[in-house]
């Protein structure tokens, strides 16, 4: 079994994938607690997203894809049915800047 304490200061409902995030992280302290062969980062993402319809949030599974097939200094091209990514480089320079502005 496992024990396990979540804490957080993501406002609820910010927009900020934080549901996505728990189940994404929550799939890998299961997976490496229990000893499981890490499945590919594809089929994790899709069980993730797959799962977190059980738990009402609806999620359409492009936070967990890009949660465990992002790489540093790319951007992806996400599509589904099935799960397939394409790298997109950034222009030298320039990067992503998320914020709550609350």
């Amino acid at each position: 079994g496992m024990e396990i304490m979540v804490d957080g200061s993501i406002p609820p409902s910010a927009g900020l994938s934080s549901s996505s995030a728990l189940v994404c992280c929550a799939s890998l302290a299961t997976v490496y607690a229990n000893n499981i062969t890490l499945p590919s980062k594809s089929n994790l993402a899709d069980l993730c997203a797959y799962s977190e319809r059980f738990i009402g949030t609806q999620g359409g599974g492009m936070d967990q894809a890009i949660s465990f097939l992002a790489e540093p200094g790319k951007a992806l091209k996400i599509d589904f049915n099935p799960l397939s990514c394409v790298e997109v480089n950034l222009p030298e320079g320039h990067s992503f800047v998320i914020a709550n502005s609350q």
